[in-house]
């Protein structure tokens, strides 16, 4: 039970290092918290909050992010009051919401100390004795008071209402309890169960390591708060029990569901230029036939090909000419945007060109799934299967949203035997291969193995060009090919995104009544795209030996066994001008020896102290202090992190890449540049793979 004590002397709190100071208002506590266990954060969270005559003060000390133990104690006309406990939180949640609340975070303290003071705060789950429920919160400065119509004193109200502070839904137990006190008692008692489910499982939950199930844990942390959906929340609590065991992780299926919502903003805002384009015009380029989900306007005639693609494309030729004797299964892997799906249709276009009475049919996972669920609410099971099952081509597209779909996995993996065993055609495509997809069954993983993988890697010049200038003669755009040349040479990631900027080109020239001109491109493309030196700059310059160019908002990864490169280019943009911090498992003297690095802040990444050099504990939440200070005051800045792995040893893997990942988002929306080097021997490969997806590869030659 929570403590309340009269002392007559306040206890004296160690203070620790102050690392950050954020003022109060609505859930800015719970998003501290938040990161703070992200970041295995050690050390304690303080709450000031000051009046007339009045001061308040609470702390929550969290060991590797869980909270362990709360202490609130306030003083107000010379008398001082404590609290402990499950009690001290509530009081503490309350402060933080007011904008008149500092909140404090220290680090570097004795929490075996903090027990030794506070024995009693480490009782954080709220429990009632003898029918009495805990002392009520004190008016110290700016509490509201409680209390409303009702018999305050009946001991059934006041369950309910402790129920309703600790974040119950119990709106329907208030109104019944107004019509008829009998019957609400009769429903309390169902409640008290159902509650106390959602008590045990919340515990669960924050016992459970959920990064990169964020979306997850959201559904069920609201299910947590509606008694009668207990059941619905124990259900999910399992599914996500069984991911986490299964390894999906932080790059798991949060990422890829972030990415398919990424790739589906870029097509509604492609649609909206499709529409400006072809305004009163009929187009059929996202399309799909009824029969076969296939889109007619994708052909192998309409594919450029280049030396990225080339073998993609000449297996699906194979494939296409000659179904179930070419390469079976045949798996198409790329990032987004590359014509993955381009080729899958083609393959069926194709098909059903040359074999009519052939049946074929183009689907993503997201609409097996979606159409298999249906067919379980709607008993129409067998009419799915037969549907599936009787193909003589299945093309499959964005296999890698099977990714903790267990029964999905369960219907495609026999699906896929009825097909392979009858010398059906399969084809997949997924933008990573069969083993870096989270949660994939072993025996899927063996079966999509089983034929040919072949990868599409992004477009070079001369590709891109090929693609524009074929875009611009099927559109009728007049466009010269001095601005096809400069669309072509900023933008490199993928075909989606340069057929997108050709589409703002023309879409603005449509709307404003301008004629297309550099001018113009210049103006829609934007700052970002066209600061970027031409691929011959990048050439000449590597064979300068000045390194490879890097661009603001960007972010980057050295693999190399010692941090060098990364140095060398903090050392060569302080030279252009860069604001710099290094934060660094190098000894600062030395680098300042070896380099010119003298009006650089440069950071020790150690756990002792030192006299000479500034330091920082291998602790993420110090780390990203640094960093975002850095940001905040300069506007032009190159921060280096180097030996990652040093980070990974000091809190977990999982946290680390969740780390980089909001770095990585923070120097996007800046004009700075983040460097990393990690030591490839250290990491394993699938280490490896996620963080050269979150961050740009640069090579150490």
């Amino acid at each position: 039970m929570a403590e309340s004590a009269e002392n007559g002397d306040r206890m004296k709190v160690p203070e620790g290092v102050i690392i950050r100071t954020i003022k109060g208002g609505t859930d800015t506590l719970k998003r501290i918290l938040t990161d703070l266990r992200k970041y295995s954060f050690t050390g304690y969270v303080k709450t000031i909050l000051e009046g007339e005559n009045a001061r308040a003060t609470g702390y929550i000390v969290l060991s590797e992010g869980i909270a362990a133990l709360s202490y609130y104690e306030f003083t107000k006309d010379n008398r001082e009051k404590s609290y402990m406990g499950s009690r001290s939180l509530k009081f503490i949640w309350e402060d933080s919401y007011s904008p008149a609340c500092r909140i404090e975070l220290h680090t570097k303290i004795d929490t075996d100390g903090m027990y030794d003071l506070f024995p009693k705060g480490s009782q954080l789950h709220s429990r009632m004795k003898g029918g009495k429920t805990e002392e009520k919160k004190p008016p110290a400065i700016t509490w509201a008071e409680g209390g409303n119509e009702e018999d305050e004193t009946d001991p059934l109200w006041q369950e309910i209402q402790e129920w309703k502070e600790k974040g119950y839904n119990i709106q329907r137990l208030e109104e019944l309890y107004r019509k008829d006190r009998n019957e609400a008692e009769k429903e309390v008692a169902e409640s008290r169960n159902k509650i106390r489910k959602l008590q045990v499982l919340e515990e669960f939950l924050e016992e459970m390591e959920t990064t990169g199930f964020e979306r997850e844990v959201i559904s069920i942390k609201k299910k947590l708060k509606e008694p009668d959906m207990a059941l619905a929340a124990e259900a999910e609590m399992e599914d996500l029990r069984v991911a986490i065991e299964s390894g999906a992780g932080v790059n798991g299926e949060s990422e890829i569901w972030e990415k398919k919502k990424e790739k589906d903003r870029e097509e509604k805002v492609e649609q909206v230029y499709d529409l400006i384009l072809h305004a009163g015009k009929r187009t059929d380029t996202i399309e799909k036939q009824e029969d076969s989900g296939l889109r007619a306007a994708l052909t192998f005639d309409n594919f450029v090909v280049g030396p990225s693609n080339r073998f993609a494309h000449g297996a699906a030729i194979a494939v296409a000419k000659n179904p179930f004797r070419a390469y079976n299964p045949l798996f198409i892997t790329s990032g987004a945007g590359l014509g993955k799906t381009h080729l899958l249709s083609a393959i069926g276009n194709e098909i059903r060109k040359e074999h009519p009475e052939f049946s074929v049919l183009y689907m993503t996972t997201e609409e097996f799934t979606n159409q298999l669920i249906q067919a379980l609410e709607t008993n129409r099971l067998v009419e799915f299967r037969d549907r599936c099952r009787q193909l003589d081509v299945l093309i499959l597209d964005d296999v890698q949203f099977m990714a903790g779909k267990e029964r999905s996995q369960e219907e495609l993996f026999h699906t896929f035997n009825a097909l392979y065993n009858d010398d059906k055609q399969i084809v997949l495509a997924s933008d990573r291969p069969p083993k870096e997809i989270p949660t994939l069954s072993d025996r899927l993983i063996s079966r999509f193995e089983a034929g040919l993988i072949v990868e599409i890697n992004p477009p070079d010049l001369e590709t891109r060009l090929a693609i524009l200038q074929k875009k611009v003669k099927e559109s009728g755009i007049k466009m010269g090919p001095q601005v096809i040349n400069y669309i072509a040479e900023n933008v490199r990631e993928n075909i989606r995104e340069l057929e997108g900027a050709l589409n703002r080109i023309a879409a603005f020239s449509t709307l404003m009544k301008r004629e297309i001109n550099m001018e113009l491109a210049r103006e829609v493309l934007g700052k970002e795209e066209t600061s970027r030196p031409t691929e011959k700059e990048e050439q000449k310059a590597a064979e300068k030996g000045e390194g490879p160019e890097l661009f603001p908002g960007s972010s980057y990864i050295v693999e190399e066994s010692r941090p060098e490169l990364c140095h060398k280019m903090f050392d060569s943009y302080l030279n252009k001008g860069y604001s710099g911090l290094n934060i660094t498992r190098t000894n600062p003297g030395k680098l300042r020896r070896k380099y010119n690095m003298a009006d650089a802040r440069l950071v020790w990444l150690t756990d002792r102290e030192s006299i000479k050099e500034k330091t920082v504990e291998p602790g993420l939440e110090m780390v990203m202090y640094l960093i975002e200070d850095m940001l905040e005051k300069n506007d032009r800045s190159i921060i280096v992190l180097d030996d990652i792995q040093y980070l990974i040893s000091n809190n977990s893997f999982d946290a680390v890449a969740q780390f980089i990942r909001r770095l990585v988002d923070g120097i996007s929306e800046s004009d700075s540049i983040l460097v990393t080097s990690v030591s490839p021997d250290t990491l394993s490969k699938q280490e490896l793979s996620i963080l050269e997806r979150e961050l740009e590869l640069l090579d150490e030659d």
